[in-house]
């Protein structure tokens, strides 16, 4: 009668976990990288509502506060003085107006000028992309 395992047999099975580990990697890690736009592009949305309702709360007379989209990051500035940095995950990049700010009603200013804005973020480790959608009414929303 037979107890056990041969070390052969264990060595078989290892081999074959490892062979499906390595098929399931580039699908785990698309996955991840899909997974970290769409969190970033949520978190985008959130901060560009914050932003939206501290203009709206600012009396007219003074700074406005306003988002400054930088290459793999952002920052959230009133006159000089940096409220929030957001450091974007590894690899994500976002692109869109230089400054992008809301007037006392909500709707979104880039350079001080009145329109629709789009802000893009794309990752170099998946072909996804999201848009952060600012339509000329105030609302926010990603795509």
């Amino acid at each position: 009668m037979q107890r056990g395992f041969t070390v052969i047999e264990i060595i078989i099975v290892i081999a074959i976990l490892g062979v499906f580990a390595g098929l399931a990697l580039p699908a785990v890690n698309n996955m991840i990288a899909k997974q970290n736009l769409d969190t970033s592009a949520q978190i985008l949305a959130s901060d560009l509502r914050w932003v939206q309702q501290l203009c709206i709360n600012t009396t007219p007379d003074t700074l406005f506060p306003q988002i400054k989209p930088l290459s793999n990051k952002y920052i959230v500035k009133k006159g000089s003085n940096v409220i929030k940095t957001v450091n974007l995950p590894d690899g994500i990049t976002i692109s869109g107006p230089q400054t992008l700010t809301f007037s006392i009603n909500g709707t979104p200013l880039t350079d001080n000028q009145p329109l629709p804005a789009t802000l893009l973020l794309t990752s170099k480790n998946t072909t996804n992309i999201r848009h952060v959608i600012i339509s000329t009414v105030g609302r926010i929303r990603v795509e």
